[in-house]
């Protein structure tokens, strides 16, 4: 039989990794949600095992004097931002702490080779991408927006969200209204009934293009002139309007068939002397400003000479690579999405950089297939779950002068430097740079050498 709830009251003082509340009761740890370090509050443990407690923030008894005014309406609701309310300085700083204890508790770093942490120039509306969800009340009724905390299955209406720009939310209400008016149903996952899936929003920052990308099942609607007419006159901003539709049942807001219903259907992003043309679909970093710096920290972690060969795995869509190739005698890159590797060398050509060229094949399996050249520069972007263990080995295997490491999970990276250090790589720094503000994630750059 599962415990009833059990309250506390509990000073917090510190912030966990994910952006949880730290205290303490009776000798246990206690992660609190919806609590920030100088905290004292009132909250209901939900889950207790023999060393850690996780509970609900109920009330705030006494607020911290690092608080400050939440802005969005739907701060609690909303499993996006767990920051917001936290001063941005603090915020910035909690998560670089996070990035050092990771590699100390984690990766038996005693004392982790750390730089000051790289603010974001906006903490808020640097969003150049959102997805948002279709759902329904109990009624019925048709609601568009993001999702509640930990839960696939729940959609909350959104009226306000303050990581990208005003239009967006425009958009998110001109779409879910005029469906709604028809009684257009949304998809229902379980039962894979409905129409409605998804609502993707991007926006070019260099060029101010804006475009929308309805996802929908393949059942018959009859909506085009009359929503691209609505759209187009309550956000005038839009550049480009695309229908996708999708009958799988993975919720992922991609789909088998793409037509334009207005302008053009992508957009063009500039980052530094670089320029992106992007689809509906394209993969690319949804903090545009902070983007460029992260590209312009991992050359300059590199510190090229001129005369190698630098090896970008996991490369994406090339941004990474091509910001390193006028400063290499060439770049490979390796990534396992075909689509990624098209947009990689199409992107190249755009840019009219000849000395990058670009591979699609599993990282792992092209690593042991071998390698007849020795890269003096090795640059790794991984997933969030960081590295197969044998990848290590098998970069160490070709002796790189320097690994530049892009991390956006400090556990992650902390377990594979420790890795590269049993095989004979220095951590030589690391930098924390924020892309997120508001949320608890953290990107990181890590160099080591042999």
């Amino acid at each position: 039989m599962a415990k009833a709830p059990l309250p506390v009251e509990l000073d917090i003082t510190d912030l966990a990794f994910g952006g949880r509340g730290v205290g303490r009761v009776e000798g246990r740890v206690v992660l609190v949600e919806g609590a920030f370090p100088g905290d004292r509050v009132a909250a209901q443990v939900y889950k207790r095992r023999a060393s850690l407690w996780e509970a609900r923030a109920t009330e705030v008894l006494s607020p911290s004097p690092l608080r400050e005014t939440v802005r969005c309406r739907h701060v609690g609701t909303c499993g996006g931002c767990k920051l917001q309310g936290l001063r941005y300085e603090h915020q910035l700083a909690q998560k670089a702490s996070q990035v050092t204890e990771a590699l100390k508790r984690l990766g038996k770093f005693s004392d982790p080779p750390m730089t000051a942490p790289i603010a974001a120039p906006e903490p808020f509306e640097y969003r150049n991408k959102m997805e948002f969800s279709f759902g329904s009340e109990p009624d019925g009724r048709l609601i568009c927006g993001l999702h509640h905390p930990g839960r696939f299955d729940r959609v909350f209406d959104l009226e306000e969200c303050h990581l990208v720009p005003p239009t967006f939310s425009r958009v998110v209400r001109t779409v879910r209204d005029y469906l709604r008016e028809r009684q257009v149903p949304a998809y229902e996952p379980r039962q894979h009934t409905g129409y409605a899936r998804f609502l993707v929003i991007r926006r070019s920052v260099s060029s101010g293009e804006l475009l929308v990308n309805l996802v929908t099942t393949s059942a018959d609607f009859a909506l085009r002139e009359g929503l691209v007419e609505t759209l187009r006159a309550a956000v005038p901003e839009i550049t480009g309007i695309v229908h996708t539709e999708s009958d799988r049942r993975a919720q992922v807001a991609i789909g088998e068939k793409q037509s334009v219903w207005y302008g053009r259907a992508g957009m063009t992003e500039r980052l530094g002397r670089f320029e992106f043309d992007l689809g509906p679909q394209s993969f690319f970093q949804t903090n545009s400003l902070q983007a460029a710096r992260l590209y312009d920290l991992v050359v300059e972690a590199a510190e090229p000479k001129g005369d190698e060969l630098a090896l970008d795995l996991y490369c994406g869509t090339g941004t990474i690579g091509l910001y390193l190739a006028p400063h290499v005698a060439g770049v490979l890159g390796v990534e396992s999405s075909q689509e990624a590797v098209d947009c990689a060398g199409t992107n190249a050509h755009r840019n009219g950089v000849e000395n990058a060229r670009f591979v699609c094949a599993d990282v792992l399996a092209w690593l042991k297939g071998g390698w007849n050249s020795e890269p003096l520069l090795v640059i790794l972007d991984p997933p969030r779950a960081g590295l197969h263990p044998d990848v290590p080995k098998r970069v160490a295997a070709l002796k790189p002068r320097r690994i530049v490491y892009v991390s956006c999970n400090p556990a992650a990276l902390a377990r594979d430097a420790q890795l590269f250090g049993e095989l004979g790589f220095a951590l030589k720094r690391v930098t924390p740079l924020d892309m997120f503000p508001q949320t608890a994630h953290m990107e990181s750059v890590a160099v080591l050498d042999l």
